[in-house]
């Protein structure tokens, strides 16, 4: 590392000031911990309360998620926290630009997970390595329509709503020299069954030790996208997200969609075949979502195959499940 390039280094961090004990989903104190043990002062690290950004967070959902024009959904808008993770990625790029107006540029970690099989999904149900490999392929070819929409999405249309200028994204861990070093690694590179279970991201986590990451952090469990530790977690319902989604229909309208589009909201597993009230509250913001880009062409797409196959497999929490968001036709 350069010294010169060390000092140009700006850090952000979501999370909040006041912290309490330590727990491993609290990604603020992993951070401080990290930034010690590479010798990185801490004056580069800038962190971003979650209240700081609530503003900004409120007028994307109300304008660009839960309204007739929503931009800020990728073509994929069946997860339930795709909404949540562009508003978040927004706010927190906007705030990044705000803050210092000469940043071109940005470097995320975003994609590991799909490149070196972090989602349980990936391997927990897998009968092979074989079909460990099958879902590493699926997960890269769905990053169009997901994760890299979203931040393609969030830099140059929420970013630049929230600040007045987009800013550029970039995401080193899909470098095409590492894509290609990766395929051809034997798969227990990625997934190493000779810990106790099955530890994901193996030579991931086997270069930040070499790279001096204490192994507290390189080797801990797969942990959710909870906003810093200090805000929503990713199977937690965002309570703004709820309101505005309530603002903008009333629940007797959602119900009367899923009546009329029942057959397609089950195929794509939205719905269980035999749903109730029960269910589309619980599904509610998820549904005023589907509902909006509904209107946009979303269920010919879907429907006529135009990119449905590319869907297999769109579970993106890490909590145990066996449910997929998309079921067999």
């Amino acid at each position: 590392r350069e010294t010169d390039e060390m000092d140009r280094l700006e850090i952000y961090t979501l999370g909040s000031a006041d912290i309490g004990t330590h727990t491993e989903e609290n990604d603020l104190l992993n951070v401080y911990e990290l930034l010690t043990a590479l010798n990185v002062d801490q004056n580069h690290l800038t962190v971003i309360d979650p209240e700081s950004i609530q503003a900004d967070k409120e007028r994307l959902y109300r304008d660009w998620v839960f309204s007739d024009d929503p931009r800020l959904v990728t073509p994929n808008p069946i997860l339930n926290t795709q909404g949540r993770h562009s508003v978040m990625m927004s706010s927190v790029l906007g705030y990044v630009v705000k803050s210092n107006p000469d940043t071109k540029v940005v470097l995320t970690g975003d994609c590991a997970d799909e490149i070196f099989a972090g989602y349980n999904s990936m391997h927990q149900t897998a009968d092979s390595l074989e079909e460990i490999q099958r879902n590493i392929r699926e997960k890269c070819n769905d990053l169009p329509l997901n994760d890299a929409g979203r931040l393609t999405l969030a830099s140059l249309f929420g970013c630049h709503e929230v600040s007045g200028q987009p800013i550029e994204v970039r995401h080193p861990l899909t470098s095409h020299k590492l894509l290609e070093f990766i395929t051809s690694c034997p798969i227990d590179f990625v997934l190493n069954q000779e810990r106790e279970g099955v530890t994901s991201k193996y030579l991931l986590r086997l270069a930040a030790l070499k790279a001096g990451v204490p192994e507290s952090i390189a080797m801990r469990k797969k942990i959710p996208f909870n906003e810093g530790g200090t805000g929503t977690k990713n199977a937690e319902i965002d309570t703004q997200e709820r309101q505005l989604a309530e603002n903008q229909y009333e629940l007797n309208q959602i119900e009367n969609f899923v009546q009329e589009n029942r057959i397609a909201l089950v195929r794509l597993g939205i719905l269980e075949e035999v749903s109730d009230v029960q269910e589309i509250k619980e599904n509610f913001s998820q549904l005023v979502v589907v509902k909006n880009v509904w209107n946009k062409g979303l269920a010919r797409m879907l429907q006529g195959n135009i990119f449905r196959e590319r869907m297999s497999d769109c579970i993106y929490s890490t909590e145990d499940q066996s449910k997929s968001y998309f079921k067999s036709a």
